[in-house]
């Protein structure tokens, strides 16, 4: 019975998404690569030589997919602002200019 599981894990990891960045995978491979090789080679130097540039990468690299706070919390000011306004408007008698406060987003 275990080994149909084994099996079926490593049919599944076939189908997982790898969430990490790039950068971060290249990393890891080039530790693996560092591992098996010998310490004073210079295919060893090479490859401390690249690790240490990917790191220094990696710590400024931006992930795209991550939202800016900054952006979010313009979003949700302006639907706060929206809504106060519309609030306001169903129980006075005003017309509607709450589109006209939103913020033009700049592309």
């Amino acid at each position: 019975m275990k080994a149909k599981t084994l099996k079926g894990e490593k049919e599944m990891k076939r189908f997982r998404k790898d969430k990490r960045n790039p950068i971060t995978k290249e990393v890891d491979e080039i530790i693996s690569i560092m591992a098996t090789t010998d310490r004073g080679s210079d295919k060893y130097k090479q490859l401390a030589g690249n690790l240490e540039t990917l790191m220094k990468v990696r710590s400024s690299y931006k992930d795209p997919s991550r939202v800016d706070v900054n952006t979010l919390a313009i979003v949700v000011g302006n639907l706060l602002g929206i809504a106060i306004i519309v609030g306001y408007e169903q129980s006075h008698i005003i017309t509607t200019k709450a589109l006209g406060f939103v913020l033009k987003g700049r592309v």
